[in-house]
């Protein structure tokens, strides 16, 4: 995982909401510069999406095991693949991959934008890294003014 490899760079503490999500992230001690900086290449190569075009290609073949409603002609679902592929391509290649075998394994039916990001835990999944980026993206830029 993406945390367990910043945190052997740096020493990071999670704050939490009373529902246990978490909220910040703070950098302890003061790491040297170079740390924080791999760190946060790290993060930034574990927020590297699919490309639009292999995001096409894994819609299509989960379409193939999924059941499309008769009201959906050909270029009806081209199109809503291409629209969902393109607000995938939001978010991390391994979490996108990770919900798009989940939606194959629960949803029965093509699945809504919604469903990615709320039942296969898309946004869920990708807020921590946000969070860890900023905060090293701000760690780094404090160090550099000292």
């Amino acid at each position: 995982m993406i945390e367990d490899g910043v945190s052997s760079l740096v020493q990071l503490e999670g704050r939490y909401n009373k529902d246990f999500e978490l909220i910040s992230y703070s950098i302890k001690g003061n790491p040297p510069l170079e740390n924080l900086i791999k760190a946060y290449k790290l993060v930034q190569t574990g927020m590297i999406p699919l490309p639009v075009s292999e995001l096409d290609q894994r819609l299509t073949v989960m379409s193939m095991v999924l059941t499309i409603p008769q009201s959906f002609g050909a270029k009806q679902l081209a199109t809503k693949r291409e629209i969902l592929a393109n607000k995938l391509a939001e978010y991390p290649a391994d979490i996108v991959i990770r919900a798009i075998g989940y939606i194959e394994r629960n949803i029965k039916f093509w699945p809504s934008l919604a469903e990615f990001i709320n039942d296969a835990d898309i946004a869920w999944m990708t807020k921590p890294r946000k969070i860890m980026s900023d905060e090293l993206h701000k760690c780094i830029a404090r160090h550099k003014q000292i």
